[in-house]
């Protein structure tokens, strides 16, 4: 976990190529398999910049959502509420290992600890996956 540019970041390299972890986090009905926070995804099967659904969260309530940015496998970022949330970054690695980074506002410093456990997830899921 690191802070950069006023964001909270944290990253974990994954022993799987980019398409298929680019695949798990654009696919929404893989969200609720490496986010804890997330029951349910009411939207698209696929997202895309301009993509808007909502989550059912841990909690039982639902929020919408707004892809802002996507540049395919490279990078997503979302609004949660009209908020600006997580951008969420794949990178080729050595061997055919991807590297994912998840960032978040500072003011969400404390989720970064979630967004560890939903990294440690991603790798468990894409190891299953391969």
């Amino acid at each position: 976990m690191r802070w950069h540019d006023g964001r909270i970041e944290v990253a974990r390299t994954i022993s799987a190529p980019v398409d298929l972890v680019w695949d798990l986090l654009t696919e929404t009905r893989y969200w609720n398999l490496w986010s804890p926070m997330m029951r349910i995804v009411d939207g698209p099967s696929r997202i895309g910049v301009g993509s808007t659904g909502r989550v059912r969260t841990l909690l039982g309530f639902w929020i919408p959502f707004e892809i802002t940015h996507y540049l395919a496998q490279d990078h997503w970022e979302w609004n949660l509420s009209g908020i600006r949330g997580t951008t969420h970054r794949v990178q080729a690695g050595r061997e055919g290992g991807t590297t994912v980074t998840f960032t978040a506002p500072i003011w969400a410093a404390p989720y970064g600890l979630v967004m560890w456990i939903e990294l440690r997830r991603l790798d468990r899921l894409a190891r299953q996956r391969r």
